[in-house]
């Protein structure tokens, strides 16, 4: 994800990577919190919150948004999704305007009009 610009030592990377791959195993469940992440990896929701945002710059409810939207968009570049609708389940989010308007704000373009362009360009 994205991070500050300073580098992280390989005990920081590694992390993060642990944080990433919670995330991943739960990607579909729109009901994380941070609660259950800093539990799974034993640390207090305080103490989660304070090194996620030193190592990545980034409030954990930033993080994991962004974690969604990044992944979100390697679904559509492998074309594994149909519908804007599947594709905001398959990443976490309930509601797929929301989705569709996080999405644009962070890409330039909503999920829908990334897929056209997709369909055209081929």
């Amino acid at each position: 994800m994205k991070q500050k610009q300073r580098r992280l030592n390989p005990a920081q990377q590694k992390w993060l990577q642990e944080v990433d791959c919670y995330l991943m195993a739960n990607i579909e469940n729109h009901n994380v919190v941070i609660a259950d992440i800093a539990y799974a990896l034993c640390m207090s929701e305080r103490n989660f919150y304070r090194r996620l945002e030193k190592l990545a710059g980034l409030t954990p409810n930033q993080y994991i948004q962004q974690f969604r939207l990044k992944c979100a968009m390697d679904l559509l570049k492998d074309g594994e999704v149909d519908s804007v609708k599947e594709l905001a389940a398959r990443v976490g989010f309930y509601h797929p305007d929301y989705f569709s308007r996080l999405f644009e704000g962070h890409y330039g373009c909503r999920p829908v009009e990334w897929m056209h362009s997709q369909e055209d360009a081929l």
